[in-house]
């Protein structure tokens, strides 16, 4: 072994305690004044087994074989009273101590080896029974290759007197770097969490893992003790040194290079793997502490290549912060050749590592600056998003105003279409009931019948749709029989079905299935089923079905028609959607299915639909199961129509559709007064054209000088509590709500003979 050699200010010690007084010679120190004496000479044990003196602090090299014994020499004047200490700033992990022939720390040498833990004060109390009188001697063993290189001078006497020193040493050495660890172990936990969140950020999470783990080895480092045994403790802080220089490599090649090459990685990897099992083969051997000072020159050298590849990214930066990183670089290189040389026994034993100051100071800062990046990119993102929400906000009015738009022409476009299509209707009837046509007429007749016809389906499917939108329909469910309501939406759909050779069939479980519903809007759904399903079927039928579900009724509408493609099954929802949009000019205007899927929610309920292109398909609802069917009252059929002289009121500004129903109305036998607006019907008033008190008014919603309410109010100055049935064609929800709120009987244009007679009788019984 290579005696140390004695610092200078080993020597300045020697000549500071000479001049206060404190007798140095025959290896023996002698306390006068118990304040605490460091103990500088001491005797070591040769190969020969003779005592040669030596001047501590000791040095030898990290791994160097073999043992050591050291003698101390106390002289004391007094047997001291009350507890002494011995105080070590660097005290070998594996080692054995003992005062005057007993053991006070460590254990016997060759038994169960300790975990060796940094290079840090030792604070080893010593009994007074102990100490006596006299020479004192303290003899020290250790194994040099499980320790680390280098022995500091103790410090001996009472507790209370190196106890304040040592607890401020102890927290600069020890307590201080264990809490920067501690903290910066928080902080890598973050990080990880960060990147788990959002695994883009590849960055920080190899920075946060490394984080952990050298802050974990440097926490464990630190502790007093561990659950692992020595040589796989020893392992693990090997792997975590060579883990955690590899991952700085990592770092700052992913930082400088995001898309990394396969051989690259292959060797590293490859790397890794050889640095572990060169790990196991030194714990095997018992050499891991000598291969961990050969393992240092390789690390520092990949921490300078990680250095050197950071640079990149340095020299982009602002001139302050090149500065800063540029200092933390080359004190990260400092501080790890700094550690070699104090680990392989080439700096004074006080002295102490460096890296477990400087690697949390240095991890924060960098884990800060990342985490800044992110939370700026997340600002930008926050950013973005408010922006884009603008946008939608924006397109959303334009869409709204649009949409708007859209209601207002089709209103405005219904209403002026209503008026002749209204009296095309009542025309076409009054001429159906002419005598005298002969067959070629007729037939012309009934294609003009047929034609106004489908004109008002399409005008009624708007003005169903403009109902939905303005939340006029309401449901109020009852029990409805399914027999009576299928069997007349079939009887309707029975010539239709005739003349395109399809079989129009209904099935019920039986007979008394009721449900409990709507009848109203139940009756659209089905009318609407029944109606798509004859149109889009060439060949075969159309089926109407309904069977007990438990307590439900699956009420289903089958065909054989051209069938709807998957993709475009959710689309024939929508209003204005024709699948086959050429197919003819009365087929509808693709709001069938809408009127559907609004009637269906307010039943609560959904819209079933199976389907396969050529071959069908299926539409089907499920409706909660009612008891006993309610007896059906029976209609009231009309076999002669007429008014029987009952004098009417009829306002409107359009004078066919006026004309029209006029004649209409005389027609039934009624005595009919007509004005086109407010200010005739005013005159009319005002010379004593209506003295007697009119059975019923029928009036327009809208007219130049009015509504329908200022013509009542105009008409019940002469004569209160006139009934009113109101004619409109208006579709918007707007004017729909307002009729609505009126609660007046309402006739929507068009409409035909059938219903406005229905219409008159319902108002005049009110």
């Amino acid at each position: 072994m290579r005696q140390a050699t004695l610092h200078g200010w080993c020597r300045a010690w020697l000549l500071v305690l000479a001049l206060m007084g404190c007798p140095i010679g025959a290896g023996a120190q002698t306390v006068e004044v118990p304040e605490g004496l460091q103990l500088l000479q001491a005797e070591w044990r040769d190969e020969h087994g003779l005592w040669q003196p030596v001047v501590l602090p000791l040095q030898w090299r990290a791994g160097q074989a073999g043992r050591i014994e050291l003698r101390l020499r106390l002289a004391l004047q007094a047997r001291p009273q009350g507890l002494w200490a011995l105080r070590f700033d660097r005290l070998p992990t594996e080692h054995e101590l003992l005062v005057n022939g007993e053991r006070i720390s460590g254990r016997e040498i060759g038994r169960r080896p300790a975990l060796p833990r940094a290079v840090g004060l030792r604070w080893i109390s010593v009994p007074s029974g102990l100490l006596r009188t006299g020479t004192n001697e303290i003899l020290l063993r250790a194994d040099l290759h499980r320790a680390a290189a280098g022995l500091s001078a103790p410090w001996v006497g009472p507790a209370e007197h190196l106890e304040p020193p040592a607890r401020a040493a102890r927290w600069w050495r020890e307590s201080l770097p264990y809490a920067m660890n501690l903290a910066v172990s928080g902080l890598a936990l973050f990080t990880l969490l960060v990147w788990w969140l959002r695994r883009d950020e590849r960055l920080m999470g190899f920075f946060g893992l490394l984080m952990l783990i050298v802050s974990l080895r440097n926490l464990a480092y630190y502790g007093e003790g561990s659950g692992l045994p020595s040589a796989l403790g020893s392992l693990a802080f090997f792997l975590a040194q060579g883990i955690a220089v590899g991952l700085i490599g990592v770092f700052a090649w992913m930082a400088t290079a995001p898309a990394p090459h396969v051989r690259m990685l292959r060797g590293m990897l490859l790397a890794g793997v050889l640095y572990v099992v060169a790990g196991v083969a030194g714990m095997l051997a018992g050499r891991l502490d000598e291969l961990r000072a050969w393992m240092y020159p390789p690390a520092i050298a990949l921490t300078a290549w990680s250095a050197w590849r950071l640079w990149a990214l340095v020299r982009r930066m602002q001139p302050w912060s090149r500065r800063l990183i540029e200092v933390a670089l080359a004190m990260l290189l400092l501080s790890a050749a700094h550690d070699y040389l104090f680990y392989a026994g080439w700096l004074v034993p006080d002295d102490g590592f460096w890296l477990p100051y400087l690697t949390p100071v240095l991890m924060a800062g960098v884990a800060l600056v990342l985490l800044r990046r992110f939370v700026h990119a997340l600002e930008i993102a926050e950013r973005h998003g408010v922006e884009l929400e603008q946008r939608v906000a924006e397109r959303t009015r334009d869409l709204q105003s649009a949409n708007e738009a859209k209601t207002r022409f089709i209103a405005a476009a219904s209403h002026d279409l209503r008026q002749p299509v209204a009296s095309i209707g009542l025309l076409a009837g009054l001429m159906h009931e002419h005598e005298g046509m002969d067959t070629a007429q007729r037939g012309l007749l009934d294609r003009l019948v047929a034609s106004a016809q489908a004109l008002e389906r399409l005008l009624k499917g708007l003005l169903d749709l403009s109902r939905f939108d303005a939340g006029q329909v309401q449901s109020r469910p009852r029990v409805v029989a399914l027999r009576e309501l299928l069997e007349s939406v079939l009887a309707d759909e029975a010539a239709a079905a005739q003349a395109r050779g399809l079989r129009l069939r209904l099935r019920l479980q039986n007979n008394a299935l009721s449900v409990q519903a709507d009848p109203l809007l139940l009756e659209q759904i089905v009318r609407n089923l029944v109606g798509n399903a004859v149109r889009h079927t060439r060949r075969g039928g159309v089926l109407v079905s309904a069977r007990a579900r438990g307590a439900s009724v699956l009420l289903q509408v089958w065909d054989s028609g051209v069938g709807i493609p998957v993709e475009r099954q959710a689309q024939v929802f929508e209003e204005f959607v024709q699948l086959e949009p050429a197919r003819n000019t009365a087929g509808g205007l693709g709001l069938g299915l809408a009127l559907v899927q609004r009637a269906a929610a307010l039943l609560g309920t959904q819209v079933a639909l199976r389907s396969v292109p050529g071959q069908g398909s299926c539409f089907g609802v499920l409706l909660p199961r009612a008891g006993a069917s309610p007896t059906p009252a029976a209609p009231e059929r009309l076999s002669v129509r007429g008014l029987g002289g009952r004098r009417l009121v009829v306002v409107d500004d359009d004078d066919t559709l006026r004309e029209t129903l006029r004649l209409r109305l005389e027609r039934w036998g009624a005595l009919v007064q007509a004005y086109r607006d407010i200010a005739t019907l005013q005159a009319a008033l005002a010379r004593g054209a209506l003295d007697e008190p009119p059975a019923l008014l029928l009036t327009d919603q809208r007219l130049p000088d009015g509504d329908s309410r200022a013509v009542l109010a105009c008409l019940q100055v002469r004569h209160p509590g006139v009934p009113v049935l109101v004619i409109t064609g208006d579709t918007a929800p707007a004017d729909l709500a307002v009729l609505d709120a009126l609660g007046w009987p309402v006739l929507h244009k068009p409409f035909g003979t059938d219903a406005l007679f229905a219409a008159v009788v319902e108002a005049l019984r009110r």
